[in-house]
């Protein structure tokens, strides 16, 4: 067979991207009498619709069926997505370091019945606690999480880069019920062993994280809650939002908490707990369906879908069948080209700040939940906190958060601009000064927390430096946001979705070195976990003075050319 030319390869792309443009186009002449629209083309992050620019922010439809009229019954508000999330979060606060104290403790009970060392172990769960700070008993929860975080970060590491991309391609919505509805699986059967420690073996668990991972995990559900917040808010108005957003997260983390200590308070055992776990994801995954409205209208899934078929055609059609094999290997890892742009509207400057804040935001956040376990294990060990004491613990540092993202970002915002809204502002400007400065302080909280978790000796210390880290909790909303502003919506997605791959390899990485260095040095010198992690924490706040305000896409150089293709010159950006 003649190997065909790229002429012809290109007439037969153009030919099977054809009916798309039509349909596209159909779709386009019958909804003209019924909307007008300034251009037709993405001004900023939302579509602008004449005589929609005094509406207020809060009232003002997301990106939604406002182009089709006859489908617009309702006002599409970012606050119809809190109490759900807050729900998820409830339950994800409620039974997260249970979690940790369940497997220290089934691992407690195999480990003295195959010892058969004469000990004799209490039938209630809450005296079984004080055998289990044995370093022996330590190091094998510290190895059986790295096991289970190993599975879910792997599997999360292939599906959340996809599940962010294809929300942008079929709604938010109904792709963030996928990952909700793992989580609901997993939880279940974390709950059937709970209660059944003795038909049920330890091993189980491995299934219920290998669940999660397959559908994204909870990594999956903030990136694309992200994304739907993108879609509804302006930049300038980001931060703000993903900071009560993240006030949400961490309420439903303090409440959960402190419904850990109600439940070990009236029955003496946490284990109630997750069958409250499962019955507030249930009610999310049912919520989603039919409380929430779709932030991503009709008219931009259909482009986000023929841009996708473009692409995958292009490469059908210049690939054998070896090349399209190794080529779906490489895909795995291609989502993170997006934080090295090529092409129009590119340029270094954009290209550093996006690889610099990926990395910020990677390490950061695997360091947020890698050392998780570790802090349970080590109050456990050096303190002999049990699951009553450690929910304070965890209930303070979750107001803490709340506080700082609710009360103080908003503030520090209306002191900058005078106003929290600013609905007027659709185009993206890059991140500016104030958003560097938090960001650095933030990092800088977080280094000095960890400098005191590994210095503490007595509980009070330890709680402290719990606060200092609970202050750099803005972090994480700033980085999402910041990244963001430097894109226009109809990428979010893609680049959350990138970035959710970074936080499932993070995920694996990061409880991979921490649980191992706490099971080899647990007994000896506990604290060490925590030195590495202040000397990482303090290299990555050194790389955020490297990113420069004030850098962005070019939005007209972006609605002619993907910012993904390799093969064209840079462009100046605006700054």
């Amino acid at each position: 067979m003649n190997p065909r030319t790229s002429a012809e390869t290109e007439l037969e792309v153009e030919t099977q991207c054809d009916g798309q443009s039509t349909l596209l186009a159909q779709w386009k002449a019958d909804s003209a009498e019924q909307l007008v629209l300034e251009e037709e083309t993405f001004v900023g992050d939302q579509h602008r619709v004449k005589g929609n620019d005094e509406i207020n922010w809060w009232n003002r439809p997301s990106v939604s069926n406002k182009f089709n009229r006859r489908h617009n019954t309702k006002t599409y508000k970012v606050w119809r997505m809190i109490l759900p999330y807050f729900i998820y979060s409830l339950a994800f606060g409620g039974s997260m370091f249970l979690r940790t104290n369940l497997i220290l403790e089934l691992l407690c009970r195999r480990y003295y019945t195959e010892a058969d060392s004469g000990s004799i172990l209490p039938e209630d769960w809450t005296s079984l606690q004080d055998h289990c700070r044995k370093p022996e008993v330590q190091a094998l929860a510290s190895r059986f999480t790295f096991t289970t975080d190993l599975i879910c970060g792997i599997l999360a590491a292939i599906s959340c880069p996809k599940l962010g991309a294809l929300s942008d391609r079929y709604g938010r919505i109904k792709v963030l019920c996928i990952p909700a509805t793992g989580t609901l699986m997993s939880e279940a059967i974390i709950t059937f062993v709970a209660f059944h420690p003795g038909s049920l073996s330890i091993n189980w668990l491995y299934l219920a994280y290998f669940f999660e991972g397959l559908c994204g995990s909870f990594i999956a559900v903030i990136a694309i809650t992200h994304s739907y917040l993108a879609d509804c808010t302006t930049p300038e108005n980001r931060n703000v939002v993903f900071g009560w957003f993240h006030g949400c997260l961490w309420s439903g983390f303090a409440v959960g908490s402190l419904l850990v200590t109600a439940v070990i308070r009236a029955t003496g055992d946490y284990r109630g707990v997750f069958y409250i776990s499962v019955a507030c994801r249930l009610c999310f995954s049912i919520s989603l369906l039919v409380a929430v409205p779709e932030s991503v209208s009709h008219h931009q899934q259909l482009i986000a879908r023929r841009l996708f078929s473009k692409r995958k055609l292009e490469m059908d059609a210049s690939l054998g069948h070896l090349e399209k094999t190794v080529r779906k290997v490489y895909d795995l890892f291609s989502p993170l080209k997006f934080f090295w742009p090529k092409g129009h509207g590119s340029s270094p400057a954009l290209r550093r700040n996006l690889a610099l804040l990926a990395v910020v935001d990677a390490v950061t956040f695997g360091i947020a939940m890698g050392s998780f376990n570790v802090l349970i294990l080590y109050s456990r060990h050096e303190f002999g906190w049990r699951a009553y004491e450690q929910s304070f613990f965890f209930a303070g540092m979750n107001f803490t958060r709340i506080c700082c993202s609710t009360i103080v970002m908003p503030a520090i915002v209306w002191l900058n601009h005078g106003t929290l809204w600013n609905p007027k502002s659709e185009s993206h400007t890059g991140c500016e000064k104030l958003d560097l400065a938090l960001l650095r302080s933030a990092l800088a909280f977080y280094t000095l927390g960890y400098i005191g978790y590994a210095l503490a000796t007595v509980p009070t210390l330890f709680i402290i430096s719990g606060v200092a880290t609970a202050i750099a909790g803005l972090a994480l909303p700033m980085l999402q946001s910041v990244m963001t502003k430097h894109i226009s919506a109809i990428h979010t997605g893609q680049m959350l979705g990138a970035s959710g791959l970074l936080h499932s390899l993070a995920r694996i990485v990061t409880p991979f070195a921490l649980n191992g260095m706490y099971g080899l040095t647990v007994g000896t010198m506990s604290h060490f976990a925590f030195v590495f992690v202040a000397i990482i924490l303090g290299t990555t706040a050194c790389l955020c003075w490297f990113v420069m305000p004030g850098v962005y896409l070019d939005d007209d150089a972006e609605v002619h050319q993907p910012i993904l293709k390799s093969d064209d010159t840079d462009e100046e950006v605006h700054a």
